[in-house]
């Protein structure tokens, strides 16, 4: 689970990593990253369709 800190530049804070405060920017921005827990619809119907 990571929080968002900048949606303009892709970058985000997972509290597992231990270098630059835990801040980094993900690849191809937010492409890869989905809702989990209370997912909104796109989300959740995304995250069926990678689980198949």
């Amino acid at each position: 689970m990571v929080d968002i800190v900048d949606p303009v530049e892709g970058t985000v804070r997972d509290s597992r990593v231990i270098y630059n405060d835990g801040v980094f920017q993900v690849t191809g921005k937010f492409e890869r990253i989905r809702h989990r827990e209370d997912s909104c619809t796109p989300c959740a119907e995304s995250v069926l369709e990678m689980l198949a």
